[in-house]
């Protein structure tokens, strides 16, 4: 049995938009610059930050993962796209299919500060 854990926090996956241009300039909008992400889903996720023994273990792949999201599977997310939590918002690093049964998404992130 896979821990879900309360999937009781609205998250918001967005995508890169490769067409989003200054309105002024005409030059690409850097990633910062909210309009430059479009939504690509929406569900209920558990957030969970990572203990310390989750923490440097994860290390050892990936320097900077701070969050664990899990939900119900949703097809099609990538670490090209970010998560959003409210105002929070954190870089997808690895998205698994736990168990390759496509039912548990766990996604590894890093929250931007």
């Amino acid at each position: 049995m896979i821990r879900m854990g309360n999937r009781n926090v609205w998250v918001v996956i967005e995508r890169r938009d490769p067409d989003a241009k200054d309105p002024d300039s005409g030059e690409p909008l850097p990633d910062e610059d909210p309009r430059a992400w479009v939504t690509f889903t929406e569900f209920f996720a558990s957030v969970e930050p990572l203990r310390g023994r989750e923490f440097w273990a994860s290390q050892q792949v990936q320097s900077e993962v701070t969050h664990t999201i899990r939900t119900y599977y949703v097809p099609g997310i990538t670490p090209q796209m970010r998560a959003r939590v409210g105002e929070r918002v954190f870089e997808i690093q690895v998205v698994r299919n736990l168990k390759e049964e496509n039912r548990v998404l766990e996604i590894l992130a890093t929250e931007r500060v």
